[in-house]
């Protein structure tokens, strides 16, 4: 019975410790929460802009920028749907860091 008891808390306090490690990863991304009109996407190291989309996962330098009459919200706390920054029209931001 010992064994069987010792054996679920190592598990239990593996699976916590890893499901940490999960968690701990998501201050390294931003996510795009939403998009209106022209919102456009560079990511690091690419030449070229895209089209942004919602849930798209952005990283330490990449940049977002909006057109006329455009608005994008980016979440810094992905899938919690805090941390938000409106971006407004004619606007540019490069995420050089995203540390927590």
């Amino acid at each position: 019975m010992r064994k069987v008891f010792l054996l679920s808390l190592c598990v239990l306090v593996g699976v916590l410790l890893f499901s940490g490690v999960l968690l701990s990863k998501s201050s390294d991304t931003a996510e795009i929460f939403s998009v209106k009109g022209s919102v456009k996407v560079k990511l690091s190291g690419a030449s070229g802009w895209i089209n942004a989309k919602v849930g798209a996962a952005l990283r330490k330098g990449d940049s977002v920028k909006t057109g006329r009459a455009s608005l994008c919200e980016l979440s810094f706390d992905p899938g919690a749907n805090n941390n938000i920054v409106k971006l407004d029209e004619n606007s540019t931001i490069l995420l050089s860091s995203l540390d927590s």
